[in-house]
């Protein structure tokens, strides 16, 4: 083999899926046991056993690179909600079992949810296609919200449990995220199915409120 041969056999080596894949598990690894600004290039590389050469090539950029480890994390946690779209009973029995499933699925800190809202609060420093990664994740978590609250609704009524969920929906996520830095801090003394459990008495007060208003 000549020599231009073996930095082309190596140069594949370092660009193929394998290295792509050992990337990710590096920076998902070291992000686990450390922390966003602590994780360093040089650091994922030496994990991966790859030249940072790798990872411009496969991802552009560090922040490329995690909102990569973001999306991927939050395809498989979305994947494992799947049941939460099947529920049983009557549509507040059904509420109930999602926010309690939902519950003990963050009480397992997800780790691409705890990266996500870092890089989120570092939007300044957060590269835009990164930002567009962080926006695709909440999208896609606000339409399965969405679809959970007109389940709940759905006495109201089609349109009414449409516009009562559009208008809860946000709420709900933005308490979902309160829920997750509570239980992060201290989660000796959150307890997330209690909190979730005060969370579908909240919701259904208020739907039950903006249902009547709009039957005016």
């Amino acid at each position: 083999m000549t020599g231009t041969e073996a930095v082309r056999t190596r140069r594949g080596a370092e660009r193929g899926p394998g290295s792509r894949e050992r990337i990710l598990e590096a920076a998902s690894t070291l992000l686990a046991e450390g922390s966003y600004a602590g994780t360093s290039i040089s650091a994922i590389c030496a994990r991966a056993a790859v030249p940072p050469t790798s990872i411009y090539w496969h991802f552009g950029s560090k922040e490329g690179l995690l909102g990569v480890v973001v999306e991927e994390g939050a395809d498989r946690w979305f994947a494992s909600l799947v049941p939460l779209r099947r529920p049983t009973g009557t549509p507040h029995e059904r509420l109930e079992q999602v926010l309690d499933q939902l519950a003990e699925s963050l009480a397992r800190q997800p780790e691409f949810l705890r990266l996500l809202l870092t890089l989120a609060l570092e939007r300044k420093k957060t590269d835009p296609a990164c930002l567009r990664t962080i926006r695709r994740v909440r999208k896609r978590a606000l339409e399965g919200l969405q679809a959970i609250l007109q389940m709940a609704f759905a006495a109201f009524g089609p349109a009414r449990a449409r516009a009562a969920a559009s208008d809860l929906v946000l709420f709900a996520l933005a308490f979902a995220d309160g829920a997750f830095l509570a239980h992060h801090i201290d989660p000796r003394t959150t307890d997330l199915r209690k909190l979730f459990a005060q969370l579908r008495v909240a919701l259904l007060a208020l739907g039950d409120d903006l249902a009547t208003r709009r039957a005016r």
